[in-house]
């Protein structure tokens, strides 16, 4: 399932029910962090190199990167690949966390 969220980024939900947020926009700790937040309204959010990630379980809780933030910034396209390929493929939220020690 895709979802759109505030014209800066996406939500992704894989078949596993762990779900990962995408954003680029305005105070995301991205390429755009710096934009005004009227950048956006009404409007697209210009491309970044760079995004902030946010990882969900299946019941809605954010899960901890291996520095116990639940969100990840300044993260490449390279790496979201990488985190999502992580997240498809976990089989529990034990063994997601298992896999983000590993990034």
């Amino acid at each position: 399932m895709f979802n759109i969220t505030g014209n800066k980024g996406f939500h992704m939900q894989f078949d596993n029910g762990f779900r990962i947020s995408v954003q680029w926009g305005a105070g995301n700790y991205g390429g755009n962090y710096d934009l005004p937040y009227s950048a956006h309204v009404g409007s697209s959010v210009p491309g970044a190199d760079t995004a902030e990630i946010a990882i969900f379980s299946p019941d809605g809780n954010m899960v901890p990167f291996k520095d116990g933030d639940t969100v990840q910034g300044y993260v490449t396209t390279d790496q979201v690949l990488s985190y999502m390929n992580a997240i498809a493929s976990c089989t529990s939220i034990e063994h997601l966390v298992q896999l983000l020690k590993e990034h």
